[in-house]
């Protein structure tokens, strides 16, 4: 018990000094990616601050797991580095025995961060739109960057050269609009002004409205191609449909990364049910259309419309056809978009778990090279797991691959090298990955030098003669 004590204590300063660094390195990607645009535009330093401890929530989802890796790899690395395990292995204790503790501590990491991913981080995600809503009502230029074109909104690519996020002046606005529109028009100006306009506080449309002066709108013609029209004006407002739902959103609601498990379960509930009716519906069509076509039974009178000829009446049985199925569709791959953020909870929680045992035996065998060794190893095996998140999550919403493989497959490639180590420290075979690495670059050292040596030769005999 002394022992396992001993070790755990081994943990305890790698893991903080690795939570802090690595948290001080996302905090310093979000400041520079999304901070600085909103400290920039007068917002206030307690927005500021509310705005930021939401955000970590993500960021120690993220640092946590990798903090463990480091930790485990660091512990044992110290350990193997004084003979501290070779002794404890003449003492009669087995890899085992040395590993356990870190695995039950790895295994009470994963349980805590599932909690913090199922309950605090949805909460805290939710909280952070919230605010930046709120605050985009009152500020809209934090959501529009200047010298970029702004395409957050659905129909619209917006062109600001200057913003003054001060005055909500802007200068040398171009707005190219494609949202309801047949053919697209440009609506230009040399200055303006922004704002936000809200329903039933201004009364009239809500979203954000521009003030243009001494500005044209230039569209085309849908019947004619070839005609072109430009109109100018002195001033003239412009109010981008659905601007507040595209950039805001609803406060009350919530997205798929605002929600726990159980609320996305319900919505999955809901969401197969009406895949269920789809699929009803579509069996029906597609049973009485075989029917009509081999049988030669009349169609049942809800798929016939009055007055229409038998081609025109095809065309409005394969239009129902085509619309059950996509629905049925647009229902499952929803249903796959909840069940990939439910088993990233799990996964990610069990990251830490795999980490420990990946990490322990690593660390056993890298024996020396401090932090600088923990971190790189940590670093690499984390790009790959979060590469295949990341990957997966793409190929699950595409339908590529199920939900569990897109979020496991890293988990379970990872835990299968961690058993390999495992086995290999439980028999006493040392890990030889440093000695293969190192001879691995001495060949590709000496290919090189055998490539270029000729070439360096040559330059040389030349020159000399």
């Amino acid at each position: 018990m002394i022992v396992a004590r001993y070790i755990l204590k081994e943990h305890i300063g790698p893991f903080f000094f690795g939570f802090a660094v690595i948290t001080l390195v996302l905090v310093m990607d979000f400041i520079l990616e999304v901070m600085q645009s909103i400290i920039t535009k007068g917002v206030g330093a307690w927005e500021v601050l509310e705005i930021f401890g939401l955000n970590l929530a993500w960021m120690l989802a993220l640092s946590v797991p990798m903090s463990v890796l480091v930790g485990t790899i660091m512990a044992y690395g110290r350990l193997a580095s004084d003979s501290e395990i070779l002794a404890l292995k003449a003492s009669g204790w087995s890899w085992r025995r040395l590993a356990t503790p870190a695995l039950i501590w790895g295994a009470a990491m994963a349980v805590l961060m599932f909690l913090f991913n199922n309950h605090l981080l949805p909460e805290s995600n939710h909280e952070a739109r919230v605010k930046m809503t709120r605050l985009a009502q009152k500020k809209p230029l934090v959501v529009l960057q200047p010298g970029v074109f702004n395409n957050q909104i659905p129909g619209y690519q917006i062109y600001l050269k200057e913003i003054n996020p001060l005055t909500s002046e802007v200068k040398d606005v171009r707005i190219f609009e494609q949202a309801g529109r047949m053919v697209p028009r440009t609506i230009s100006a040399p200055r303006g002004w922004v704002h936000i306009r809200q329903r039933g506080v201004t009364g009239g449309s809500s979203g954000i409205v521009f003030e243009l002066f001494a500005g044209e709108v230039a569209e085309g013609d849908a019947q004619d191609p070839e005609q072109y029209r430009r109109v100018f004006f002195h001033r003239q407002k412009v109010t981008l449909k659905e601007s507040d739902q595209a950039l805001f959103g609803e406060e009350s609601y919530y997205g798929e990364r605002e929600m726990n498990v159980r609320m996305m379960k319900e919505r999955m509930a809901a969401l197969a049910a009406a895949a269920e009716s789809y699929r009803q519906k579509l069996s029906q069509l597609a049973s009485e259309e075989i029917r009509h076509r081999l049988f030669g039974r009349p169609r049942p009178a809800a798929l016939l419309a009055a007055g229409k000829k038998p081609a025109e009446e095809e065309k409005i049985v394969l239009a129902q056809l085509r619309d059950a199925a996509a629905g049925q569709a647009a229902q499952k791959s929803q249903m796959d978009a909840y069940r990939v953020e439910i088993h990233k909870k799990y996964s990610l929680a069990a990251a830490c778990f795999v980490f420990v045992l990946v990490g322990a035996p690593l660390g056993a065998a890298v024996r020396k090279g401090g932090f600088g060794t923990a971190a790189g190893l940590s670093l690499g095996f984390f790009i790959f797991y979060w590469a295949c998140l990341i990957g997966g999550e793409e190929l699950a919403d595409r339908g590529k691959i199920t939900p569990f493989w897109a979020m496991w497959f890293a988990n379970l490639v990872l835990a299968g090298f961690g058993i390999l180590y495992y086995y290999m420290m439980e028999k006493e075979n040392r890990l030889r990955i440093w000695d293969w690495t190192q001879e691995l670059a001495i060949q590709l050292a000496g290919k090189i030098k055998r490539i270029f040596q000729p070439a360096a030769s040559s330059t040389t005999l030349g020159t000399g003669r």
